[in-house]
């Protein structure tokens, strides 16, 4: 706001406000321009003050386009000052729109592991973040590999995802660690820019029979998909020990709350997401063995129902109170 002085006259007024004499007299008394008399005579001496004729042209701006009444298409020159302005404005608008990168080109798109580092690019090849790691990456779990049955491209790699997990129309990255020496394996969620929005260990101990497994687990595989139709995408995690027997199931919500888990007696090394019935749900589909059994093993799991373990002989060595009895679809 600029510093209160006095105006004297309508000439003066008329000049401040960069108008003509007659169209100062005529807002005055048509529009309330604040001027002040020593008197009530039309003819008594007239002044004004400046930071009151500053405010009440800004509120007129605000509130209505009072130059069309009184000069049709023709502007003073503080309009013409604050068009300048805007002009101004929108041609710098236009150099930053055209020359500096565009949203697009901040869109995590492919990614290139190296030793404990995950670089992440967007669709150009520029590198647009990377995240250290503790452990030294196992380069063979990122391999590219053609996966034409998946619906994946041919640069498909089914550890790495670039989805829009909370329907907030920005790509994350979900990113299953898998490391050379087994050890600090884990699911990451990041957003556009490289942040951690959640991450997740796959395993957790459970005793079996008289011997507490410990919760050294390693991610052997990971599905990104839409299990419930609901828009929001869920992450499937399937989890084996490095040593004995039991493989985790692990579904985790955009948020990476669990939503359901399933203990299998014996590693599972194949899934697959399908709606089976029909019903708008997808099942989780696994294979693998069950070493209860010393067989081979192929399981259905449904979100909406999963929990405990798989079916097991009589063998005190596979027992475990803690999980009970499976809820899977089918087991055979």
């Amino acid at each position: 706001m600029s510093e209160r002085r006095i105006v004297t006259s309508w000439k003066e007024i008329a000049a401040y406000l960069k108008i003509r004499v007659r169209t100062a007299q005529r807002w005055e008394k048509e529009l309330g321009l604040p001027v002040h008399r020593i008197n009530e005579l039309d003819k008594a001496y007239v002044f004004a003050y400046t930071d009151e004729l500053d405010k009440w042209f800004e509120k007129r701006i605000r509130s209505r386009n009072i130059f069309k009444k009184f000069y049709g298409t023709k502007k003073p020159l503080a309009v013409i000052g604050f068009s300048s302005i805007f002009l101004v404005i929108i041609i710098f608008a236009l150099i930053v729109f055209i020359f500096l990168p565009g949203h697009e080109n901040l869109i995590p798109a492919d990614f290139e592991v190296k030793n404990s580092r995950l670089i992440i690019y967007n669709s150009t090849g520029q590198e647009l973040w990377t995240h250290e790691l503790k452990e030294s990456l196992d380069y063979s779990a990122y391999k590219r590999k053609e996966l034409p049955a998946s619906g994946l491209s041919s640069k498909a790699n089914l550890n790495v995802y670039f989805k829009d997990i909370d329907q907030d129309k920005k790509i994350n990255v979900i990113f299953g660690v898998q490391t050379k020496n087994e050890s600090g394996e884990k699911v990451l969620c990041f957003d556009e820019r490289g942040k951690v929005i959640w991450s997740f260990i796959p395993g957790r101990a459970v005793r079996f029979g008289d011997y507490l497994i410990s919760e050294d687990f390693c991610v052997r595989l990971l599905r990104v998909v839409d299990l419930n139709q609901d828009g929001y995408l869920e992450t499937v995690i399937i989890a084996c020990h490095k040593v004995h027997f039991p493989s985790r199931v692990v579904v985790l919500d955009f948020q990476g709350k669990i939503m359901g888990e399933y203990w299998n007696i014996g590693h599972l090394n194949c899934v697959e997401i399908a709606d089976l019935d029909n019903d708008g749900f997808q099942e989780i589909i696994l294979g693998g063995v069950n070493n209860s059994y010393r067989k081979a093993c192929l399981l259905v799991l449904d979100i909406r129902k999963m929990s405990g373990c798989s079916p097991r002989n009589n063998d005190p060595r596979f027992s475990c109170s803690e999980l009970g009895r499976g809820t899977e679809k089918y087991y055979l």
